[in-house]
């Protein structure tokens, strides 16, 4: 059982693990929702051959929006994906 569950009665994750996440690198983004996971098929896939799955927690992103930056000689091209 995850450490957070200890003691609650609700299953639902602490709001600090639902909200809107983002990555961005010179170049682009990235920017969704961060979901965990607590079925325990896919725990297992996830966790499989770690010596202490326990001491992770695992997260599904739901991808909402990219951004992409190429650049070629002086001209600079920005693309854009919405989910």
């Amino acid at each position: 059982m995850p450490p957070w569950r200890r003691g609650q009665t609700s299953s639902a994750p602490p709001p600090s693990l639902r909200r809107s996440v983002g990555y961005g690198w010179r170049g682009g983004s990235i920017r969704g929702r961060a979901a965990l996971v607590d079925d325990p098929q896919r725990l297992g896939a996830a966790n499989e051959g770690k010596a202490t799955p326990e001491r992770y927690v695992v997260l599904e992103f739901g991808v909402e929006d990219v951004l992409a930056t190429t650049y070629d000689g002086e001209e600079t091209s920005r693309r854009r994906w919405r989910a």
